[in-house]
């Protein structure tokens, strides 16, 4: 099995940063590519920045995409996800759907809070 993990800004610290993330819970027998785009915004701070990463995510993906057998897109914001799972073949996680979808089985009420002057997002978890 080979999974690509997959940073949409352009920030190498970051990148490095998801290698050791993902370095600590790899699987044996799981080939993981850790890879960052190569145009866009260093870091994702407003819409613009987002839509720009998500075209940054398509572009890189549009000729390695049969390479993959699942794809993860390693920013909270989930930039481009819907059309890159329209793009590619294999299944495509977004850290933040997915970790709504875990928290919604085990808490009875997400809430989601953001700042005015930023996309920040701190999600609220309640179990009953």
């Amino acid at each position: 099995m080979k999974l690509l993990v997959v940073n949409p800004n352009t920030s190498d610290a970051m990148t490095e940063g998801i290698r050791e993330t993902i370095d600590l819970v790899r699987m044996p027998g799981v080939e993981v590519e850790i890879a960052g785009v190569d145009f866009g915004p260093e870091a994702l701070e407003s819409f613009y920045d987002y839509t720009l990463a998500g075209f940054a995510l398509c572009r890189y993906l549009e000729n390695k995409k049969e390479q993959y057998d699942g794809v993860m897109i390693a920013c909270f914001g989930d930039p481009g996800l819907y059309a890159v799972k329209e793009i590619c073949q294999c299944p495509v996680l977004g850290i933040a759907e997915t970790s709504m979808a875990v928290a919604s089985a085990s808490y009875t009420h997400l809430r989601a809070h953001a700042t005015d002057s930023h996309l920040a997002c701190s999600l609220l978890l309640e179990k009953n």
